[in-house]
């Protein structure tokens, strides 16, 4: 079967929208999920990462009629699936879930950002025409559109988009596009996690704690692990967080796993798809379990401790990224 895995595009991460190279196409950054829509004579669906097919939605089949209208047999196209509110207001990820599995279908959409091939064949015209011929395509559908998009002329008008749609459009960021490059910008967010170990990275042997294992929890209370978050530059931060190894239930060559009872908040630019650990807490003992598709965290930060918070599925819960 297809698998939409090698048509993701690898995007390098900008930690500002005035790094987006001069020159770029320039779109908003939708808080979906990657899909590779697949058309043919017999019938039209999506796969996302994870290799589910979705062909009943109603997105899907006002995408089939469009191109089945345009005389297109055979084509390969790459979207964000996403879902709105009653208001029209986008959705965030966690809510975009609930919505395809057990919400209302007709306020699930397409956002078409590429062509990849039409009728077999590869297309070889630039992103530009690219997105003008998906335009034309869906100029009459409801549910299924190419994304906007700009030309980044100016300083000042990767302002104006980062404005327009960031700030004012409720977007995640931009994404651009410049010479077969791709690069994304988002807005820094935030996530409450439990610490679940300490690793042996240097000045640990000087009982200073640089970097941390973090998790969030799922609805089965099984912790899972969304990567590492470097503690800073204060040493006497560093200091104080060896404190943590009084909480030590085992450790091996690389970490030094603690009681998961210490919540932190987290800020990182992005996530991406990963496979991650998955652990079990009993009987004072942390145990891995096995392994799920997940995410991780890119450019964390340590921020603030939380005491308000507790290793709960409702103060830690892994939908903070999307889960499921």
């Amino acid at each position: 079967m297809e698998s939409a895995r090698p048509y993701k595009p690898q995007m390098r991460s900008l930690l500002s929208f005035s790094d987006i190279p001069i020159g770029s196409i320039v779109s908003p950054k939708l808080d979906g999920e990657f899909n590779l829509i697949v058309h043919t004579q017999v019938e039209t669906y999506t796969l996302n990462l994870w290799d589910t097919m979705q062909y009943q939605l109603p997105c899907i089949r006002e995408c089939r009629q469009a191109l089945l209208a345009k005389g297109i047999t055979q084509a390969k196209l790459l979207a964000e699936l996403y879902g709105v509110d009653k208001s029209g207001r986008m959705l965030r990820l966690p809510e975009f879930i609930h919505e395809v599995k057990a919400g209302d279908k007709n306020r699930v959409k397409l956002g078409v950002f590429d062509l990849i091939e039409v009728n077999k064949l590869p297309i070889s015209e630039g992103y530009r025409w690219k997105l003008e011929e998906i335009a034309d395509w869906f100029q009459n559908a409801e549910r299924v559109h190419v994304i906007p998009h700009g030309i980044a002329t100016s300083q000042e008008a990767l302002k104006q988009f980062w404005s327009e749609w960031v700030e004012e459009g409720g977007y995640e960021g931009l994404v651009a596009y410049n010479n077969g490059g791709w690069f994304k910008v988002k807005k820094r967010t935030t996530i409450d996690a439990v610490i679940v170990g300490i690793n042996k990275k240097p000045r640990y042997e000087i009982q200073e704690v640089t970097s941390l294992k973090i998790a969030v929890m799922d609805e089965h209370g099984q912790l899972i692990e969304v990567g590492d978050v470097a503690s800073g530059i204060d040493h006497p931060l560093r200091k104080e967080l060896w404190k943590l190894t009084d909480y030590k239930l085992r450790e091996d060559r690389e970490t030094l796993y603690i009681k998961p009872i210490v919540v932190v908040e987290v800020e990182f630019t992005e996530t991406f798809e990963a496979e991650k650990p998955v652990y079990t807490f009993t009987d004072d003992h942390l145990h891995q379990v096995g392994a799920r598709p997940y995410y991780s965290l890119r450019h964390p930060r340590l921020t603030r401790f939380r005491p308000d918070k507790t290793p709960t599925k409702q103060d830690i819960p892994l939908e903070q990224l999307g889960g499921s």
